[in-house]
């Protein structure tokens, strides 16, 4: 991430000022652990963190003024500072509060962060019927992460009446294919259909070794017409398959 020229430094702090693009920002708050064996001397890497940690402290000036002007994101950006310890001495009471202020200006990344804190109960205390208000906050404003985690809540009836249908409601919206498979599997919120759950477990992305080996379990299962049919809906998209998501 540390690049040794002027053009990497405009481009540091002209983000850094403006506090946006805060995932690039947070790679650039992580040292890069390279390997560089012998080429690389003790002189070197002392050299190389040096510089890191200048960069650090400019994104954590700047972000830090526009925090404190009232920038949403920028708080939202501090709170994972303080609550993973990038930079700054881990604080989680100082991650919580900056995340509640972004929240409350309606930051859909931080409502969601605020609902994962109490639903873990680590920053405040656990309250699954908050949890679920930021969540619902943020998954209103097409938050993926939230949907997914709405969905979750009212499959298992955490802080709300369990309910199935309304669980792959939110798990349509997130693009939770796993989830969306299983739920097509067991018949739950959905017919139970071996189409849909084959064609729910073709859009994961990323697949692990279980679910390759289920895939070609459903495939022997069904006959040449539901696999057929199992694939035009996965080839053309037909409802209720969302389009392509890169989350979940």
């Amino acid at each position: 991430m540390i690049e040794r020229n002027a053009v990497y430094e405009k481009k540091l702090i002209k983000k850094a000022n403006n506090c946006q693009d805060v995932v690039w920002l947070n790679k650039a708050m992580i040292f890069p652990n390279r390997d560089f064996g012998d080429f690389e001397s003790g002189f070197e890497n002392k050299t190389r963190r040096a510089k890191f940690e200048r960069q650090q402290v400019i994104i954590l000036k700047s972000c830090l003024s526009k925090a404190e002007l009232g920038h949403a994101e920028a708080q939202w950006f501090l709170g994972h500072i303080y609550r993973s310890g990038k930079g700054v001495t881990e604080d989680l009471k100082a991650g919580f509060n900056w995340n509640l202020l972004a929240s409350e200006q309606g930051y859909a990344k931080a409502q969601t962060t605020l609902g994962r804190m109490y639903e873990i109960g680590k920053e405040v205390t656990q309250n699954d019927k908050t949890a679920l208000k930021w969540y619902r906050l943020a998954a209103e404003q097409g938050d993926t992460e939230a949907q997914y985690h709405l969905g979750e809540r009212y499959k298992k009836g955490k802080g709300v009446t369990q309910n199935n249908k309304v669980a792959v409601k939110w798990y349509r919206l997130a693009g939770a294919y796993l989830e969306l498979s299983r739920m097509y599997q067991d018949g739950k919120g959905v017919p139970k259909d071996i189409k849909m759950e084959w064609a729910y477990a073709n859009l994961i992305t990323n697949l692990s070794v279980p679910t390759m080996r289920h895939i070609r379990y459903l495939e022997k299962e069904m006959t040449p017409a539901q696999l057929k049919e199992a694939k035009r809906l996965l080839e053309e998209r037909s409802e209720p398959l969302p389009p392509h998501r890169s989350k979940k």
